[in-house]
């Protein structure tokens, strides 16, 4: 279908409310697969960094699991969008490629999300330094549990070690 001279206006209009919601909130992703190799390796330094883990009832009003679809929010030139509406599904989906992820997202529209629950462990890379993990101990609640992983190279995959293994 070709729409001519309209496709422009819309296109112009849902870049406009896309980029005014993206300017009104607040967005946290978050994934259900705690040892997913690939996430390790594009969003924790390649295995240098952290996983936070917390516990969020999926009923909770903010959050969302991703749809993963090759399809995407869509406007028309008659959506009322001037208002105050909420357009949180703007970012509740991302294309197939991506479901390796197992992601959910809290989409906030204040400045601080209050967890519902407290941290209940930290997740250290398997290429943290142990200086970092040092520093974590130190600073970390004794309530929360903090746990190495380590690179299974057979299974191309993370294992979570025994906290004893994170003991100083």
């Amino acid at each position: 279908m070709h729409l001519g001279d309209k496709a422009e206006a819309i296109r112009k209009l849902m870049t406009g409310h896309i980029e005014k919601a993206r300017d009104s909130y607040r967005i946290a992703s978050l994934s259900a697969d705690p040892v997913n190799f690939l996430l390790w390796s594009h969003y924790a330094g390649g295995h240098r960094g952290i996983a936070i883990e917390v516990d969020i009832p999926q009923d909770h009003p903010d959050l969302c699991e991703l749809t993963y679809s090759d399809f995407s929010s869509v406007f028309t030139d008659e959506d009322n969008l001037e208002n105050d509406a909420d357009l949180r599904h703007l970012f509740n989906g991302k294309s197939p490629e991506w479901t390796y992820e197992k992601e959910y997202r809290v989409i906030y529209e204040k400045d601080f999300f209050d967890l519902p629950s407290a941290i209940t462990r930290v997740l250290l890379g398997p290429m943290a330094a142990e200086n970092h993990a040092n520093i974590l101990r130190a600073a970390l609640p004794s309530r929360i549990e903090l746990v190495r992983t380590e690179l299974d190279y057979e299974q191309g995959q993370l294992r979570v070690l025994s906290t004893s293994a994170t003991s100083g």
